[in-house]
């Protein structure tokens, strides 16, 4: 069902950290991924944080902060090198496209994928952020991505041949249906590789069966995947929230053959 109106629309002005102002458009009518959402808002704020702040060399009282650094360290790594053009970055369940297109703005090469009903939505945000992303020389791109369908055809327009798959995958507030859960993992698994960094963002609910989804999503991860907690005290220092979660996920080392 295509779901893009756009007398349904309406702007959201959001300003970077350098003072640049993206304008991404929310639908009036449609599904939760019509509009941006507060862990959205966390996700591109910490990667624009990550752009721009190293903790290498920081000591933390807080056990969790410690640990977290090292993690850290590697993903500012990774996530200069995007905006440098060297790596790619993967969106799933981008939605608006919100979290991809401030990548993009960054400097990076990004693709923003989704269900087709949100396609033309994504594009048209794109659309109305050119300026914001050329100025940086990043790029973004739209797929049509179905979890766990698609993912034998899964190509990416901004992926080489020195790397087959994204070496960074964002996703925010995806964990929001059951029937969605195992397709996510699995599209997860199928677009890692070992050198895959993936930034999850969520936002902690307890209504309805909010709660055991996540736990049921946090196992399953933990079957493929090694799992860093991002404390707050190392996010971005105002958009952050005790309420909004951000995990670093890794796929575990494989045995020798």
């Amino acid at each position: 069902m295509q779901m893009f109106d756009a007398d349904k629309l309406y702007p959201r002005e959001t300003e970077l950290d350098d003072g640049r102002v993206m304008r991404v458009y929310q639908s009036e009518v449609g599904d939760v991924g019509c509009v941006v959402w507060d862990a959205a808002i966390v996700l591109a704020k910490f990667y624009e944080h990550l752009s721009g702040v190293s903790h290498e060399g920081s000591t933390f009282d807080d056990p969790a902060a410690a640990a977290a650094v090292q993690c850290l360290c590697q993903l500012r790594q990774w996530v200069s090198a995007c905006n440098e053009g060297k790596l790619s970055v993967l969106e799933l369940g981008a939605g608006t496209g919100y979290v991809g297109l401030v990548a993009a703005a960054m400097g990076a090469r990004v693709t923003v994928t989704d269900l087709p009903e949100f396609i033309d939505l994504m594009r048209h945000n794109i659309d109305s952020n050119v300026e914001v992303i050329q100025q940086k020389q990043g790029v973004c791109h739209v797929l049509e991505l179905v979890w766990g369908v698609s993912l034998p055809t899964l190509t990416l327009p901004t992926l080489t041949s020195n790397c087959p798959k994204p070496s960074l995958i964002l996703l925010a507030d995806c964990i929001y249906y059951e029937e969605s859960l195992e397709p996510l993992v699995k599209t997860m698994v199928s677009a890692s590789s070992q050198d895959t960094l993936i930034i999850c963002c969520h936002e902690h609910r307890n209504t309805d069966n909010k709660p055991h989804l996540q736990k049921q999503f946090f196992e399953e991860v933990s079957k493929h995947f090694r799992v860093t907690r991002i404390p707050t005290i190392l996010q971005h220092p105002v958009y952050s929230s005790d309420d909004i979660h951000i995990h670093i996920f890794r796929l575990h080392d494989q045995p020798p053959s």
